[in-house]
């Protein structure tokens, strides 16, 4: 390996001879294996085995682009998220500052996937709370996204919306 680091301007010879010299280098660069076109004979008689590594390397090549599309929009929904939640707590910010007595209740279901937990629980600590710290109310219930169709959490519910904006 070093002594292909060490040469500048290498050629095809150069390179060739190497690898007659470390037969191992393909086994230990595999990706290097899959991306090299061998040559084949053009006769009346097809490889089925050259056939299955053309579609092989098709797939993995497609799959390298889709891999590379996920991550992609992986990196831009986490830009959204973090847009999303600096906007939701400038909002909750001037609206609390604006309205000494607005009250806010969050609410999530224990096994919720869609709106998640933590995130809410950020956005109330960095919040800063003028006054009455109980203004703004995290609430947790049993179920999922729509936790409020089981009865007893909508129950619970119902009761801590009451408890928030002082119903009874």
């Amino acid at each position: 390996m070093s002594e292909l680091s060490v040469k500048e301007g290498l050629n095809a010879m150069d390179v060739a001879s190497y690898l007659r010299r470390h037969p191992e280098f393909l086994r230990e660069f595999p990706d290097i294996a899959m991306a090299l076109v061998l040559p084949r004979e053009q006769g009346q008689a097809a490889s089925l085995a050259s056939y299955q590594l053309d579609v092989l390397r098709d797939k993995n090549r497609e799959l390298g682009r889709r891999l590379h599309e996920l991550s992609a929009n992986a990196e831009a929904n986490e830009r959204l998220a973090v847009r999303t939640h600096q906007l939701t707590l400038s909002l909750l910010r001037q609206a609390s500052a604006a309205d000494p007595k607005m009250r806010v209740l969050i609410v999530h279901g224990w096994d919720d996937l869609s709106c998640p937990y933590f995130v809410s629980r950020l956005v109330i600590d960095q919040m800063p709370i003028t006054g009455d710290p109980s203004r703004v109310k995290l609430a947790v219930y049993p179920g999922g996204h729509m936790f409020y169709s089981r009865p007893s959490s909508q129950a619970a519910f119902r009761e801590d919306v009451k408890a928030v904006f002082g119903v009874k």
